[in-house]
């Protein structure tokens, strides 16, 4: 079974600015290994997508902290946006709890 991640809340990110803001997404793996996402968006800001366009990172958040992907290619259209990922980021950003 593929590697599945599926969330609400998400923002497509350009050093610090918002460039899309996004309710609802599934990120996954396919066969090659490459990483990809859709996910619906409800704002975008045009001016920071294409500034950042190169620079831009899929910041997914979760209890306790987030997850995030550099994004190599992407497609807007409407509320649509996919995109072609590279590898996660592997720092710590979730806190480590002793059970």
């Amino acid at each position: 079974m593929p590697l599945a991640i599926t969330g609400v809340a998400a923002v497509v990110r350009w050093a610090y600015y918002d460039a899309a803001v996004v309710h609802g997404y599934r990120i996954g793996r396919d066969d090659a290994q490459q990483w990809h996402v859709r996910a619906t968006v409800i704002h975008v800001n045009r001016v920071n997508l294409e500034l950042g366009r190169g620079a831009l990172v899929f910041v997914a958040t979760h209890q306790g902290g987030e997850w995030t992907w550099p994004i190599e290619s992407y497609t807007l259209t409407e509320n649509l946006f996919t995109a072609r990922l590279g590898p996660p980021d592997t720092g710590s950003h979730v806190p480590l709890r002793h059970a």
